[in-house]
């Protein structure tokens, strides 16, 4: 049934709206059911299914910016989210790439200029290696 409705759902968008990119966010109980569901919607070949290592709902802005950039973008795309890792409020740090992208915005905004070292170190949280190799100069 799903799969009926994703695939009247895009056509309308494309026939009748004339829309160039459409998007399903399939939420799921766990990654292993989305993973195996998300095969089940896929109804042609032409279907991106975006990756199951980042299904943060927090990282759902980074992808469609860099997915503006992507020369071979499809038209549907099947973005997978899971309440564990989209919605579960938790006492953790959250990902090194959600932090990197935080800190990204964080260091535009003129009136916390002066604070960026104690943020840099706020967001590094756990993640000591990765945060001064890559995920700072991210974006």
């Amino acid at each position: 049934m799903a799969r009926g409705v994703v695939a009247k759902t895009a056509r309308y968008y494309k026939e009748d709206l004339d829309d160039d990119l459409f998007k399903v966010v399939y939420v799921c109980s766990n990654q292993s059911i989305a993973g195996q569901n998300l095969q089940k919607l896929k109804i042609d070949e032409n279907v991106t299914l975006e990756s199951m290592e980042d299904t943060r709902l927090s990282m759902q802005h980074l992808k469609i910016f860099e997915q503006q950039f992507e020369k071979d973008q499809s038209y549907i795309q099947l973005i997978p989210l899971t309440p564990h890792t989209s919605f579960k409020m938790t006492g953790g740090g959250g990902s090194v790439r959600e932090r990197a992208l935080l800190f990204a915005i964080l260091k535009w905004y003129k009136p916390i200029e002066e604070h960026l070292n104690e943020i840099d170190l706020l967001l590094e949280y756990t993640a000591t290696k990765s945060w001064n190799q890559w995920a700072k100069k991210l974006l």
